[in-house]
């Protein structure tokens, strides 16, 4: 094997590997996450029913974007982008569900917070997008969102300290994955992330 060809082979490996890590903190699977380890931590879940309704609309509904492209013609044949709007769209839709579930079956106040700071990233992404034409990044959103849960669940203690270096560490992954795949800037990425950050910590505060 040529030189050529061996650097040919490690540059597919690692778009390979960027494309994997893309897939694996995909917005819905990151909060699918955060709310398996806060269910099996316990303390935010009052019952078994509150995860699944709480994985209906953070997790299921923004994944039926993708099947659901493929039959609605106004996304049909946009491709990409067509499939990246609709995904907004049913997000949100699930975040506001979310919200009013939240609200009228009085869950705990960081899973009510977390809904809200779906929602309002949601909001906040999709004006950022539609509005001022600026292509922030809602991969980065839907990781770090679920992360700063997590650290703030786990607390200032040694866990809350090793919860928030993976998170650092996922984040890190997460950017080096965008930039590698081409799908946005290190800026669009900081952007996007930012967003429920500010937001969730916000609540917390209030």
């Amino acid at each position: 094997m040529t030189q050529m060809s061996k650097e040919r082979k490690h540059k597919r490996m690692l778009r390979a590997l960027a494309k994997a890590i893309r897939i694996i903190t995909v917005a819905p699977f990151m909060a699918l996450t955060a709310f398996t380890v806060m269910f099996i931590c316990g303390g935010v879940f009052h019952s078994i029913y509150e995860y699944l309704f709480a994985l209906l609309f953070i997790t299921v509904l923004p994944l039926t974007a993708y099947p659901l492209q493929r039959v609605l013609p106004s996304f049909k044949n946009k491709g990409r982008k067509g499939q990246r709007t609709l995904a907004m769209i049913m997000s949100v839709i699930g975040y506001i569900l979310g919200v009013i579930y939240a609200l009228i079956a009085e869950l705990s106040t960081i899973l009510t917070l977390v809904f809200i700071t779906y929602l309002l990233s949601g909001v906040t992404l999709f004006i950022i997008n539609k509005v001022f034409k600026f292509k922030a990044s809602g991969h980065s959103c839907g990781v770090a969102g679920p992360v700063s849960v997590i650290i703030y669940f786990m607390g200032a203690n040694l866990q809350g300290f090793i919860t928030l270096l993976c998170g650092i560490a996922l984040l890190a992954a997460a950017l080096w994955a965008t930039i590698k795949t081409h799908a946005h800037t290190a800026l669009q990425f900081f952007v996007g992330g930012i967003i429920p950050i500010i937001i969730f910590y916000t609540l917390t505060l209030i």
